[in-house]
């Protein structure tokens, strides 16, 4: 016996969550304070994910809507290659990387 599922509602997941991205953080490589644009589509609570190169979670700015910036202070970050990551309804929608100086 075979079960056959759409995979109409996946696709309509997969479109409602690309509607939402992040921009670069700038300035790039980042010294100070720098900051990270992002835009939710309506509707839809994200958050952002910052992790080291070794994936350790340095900073999570949650409940975000609609757009705005995420200031962020890179005296909470080791030098060197960073991640931030847009989560939206606990899926992955986009990383971007940047680099922090001393």
């Amino acid at each position: 016996t075979y079960v056959s599922q759409s995979t109409a509602a996946i696709e309509n997941d997969l479109d409602r969550l690309s509607a939402s991205s992040i921009a670069t953080v700038y300035p790039n490589p980042l010294e100070g304070t720098g900051w990270l644009e992002y835009d939710i589509r309506i509707g839809d609570i994200g958050e952002v994910v910052f992790r080291d190169l070794a994936g350790k979670e340095i900073m999570r700015e949650s409940g975000l809507v609609l757009s705005g910036k995420v200031a962020i202070n890179s005296d909470k970050f080791t030098q060197g290659l960073c991640f931030c990551t847009l989560e939206v309804d606990g899926f992955a929608v986009k990383t971007e990387r940047f680099v922090v100086i001393r």
